[in-house]
């Protein structure tokens, strides 16, 4: 195997490894935001719609992957009831668009003086990368697309010679 397929396919894995080790560095990642008042479930959309936490009018996805899709939190999060919510706002491909379907991700939902559910800044991280069907299904096969017909490569000068001969 040559080393130009091997660049290719590093080349176009990187972006996705490198936001997601900028953002697991405690230094590096956006800062923690804070909501209280009464929890409700709600729906939002975008892609696919999902079951997500609303705090006092901000909508907070449990899972959401760096398309900006988010994903289902679980039953016991969306229970009504006055909470505190620490969240964060994370960079998602939809939000650069101002598509963003979440305000943010949750971090931690502390209910009734219990603690609902918490994951750290880097677990969402990893989470939006490796977790998200729609971010692996989308991102892989364009990423496939473009290590398949990437310029000067065997296939596209194969096909662009097949085409001429014809």
């Amino acid at each position: 195997m040559s080393r130009v397929p091997a660049l290719r396919i590093v080349a176009v894995s990187l972006p996705p490894v490198v936001v997601a080790l900028w953002l697991s560095i405690p230094a590096l990642q956006p800062n923690k935001q804070f909501a209280q008042g009464r929890s409700a479930a709600t729906t939002t959309c975008l892609v696919v719609c999902a079951e997500v936490l609303e705090v006092s009018g901000i909508t907070l996805g449990c899972n959401i992957d760096f398309l900006g899709v988010p994903y289902s939190c679980q039953r016991k999060v969306l229970q009504s009831s006055d909470a505190i919510a620490t969240y964060v706002s994370l960079p998602t491909v939809a939000g650069i668009f101002g598509w963003a379907a979440t305000d943010g991700t949750l971090l931690r939902l502390e209910s009734g003086g219990a603690v609902v559910y918490s994951r750290s800044v880097a677990q969402q991280v990893w989470g939006a990368m490796y977790g998200g069907w729609v971010f692996n299904a989308v991102y892989w096969s364009i990423a496939g697309l473009i290590i398949w017909l990437w310029p000067k490569s065997r296939f596209s000068k194969k096909a662009t010679r097949d085409k001429r001969a014809q």
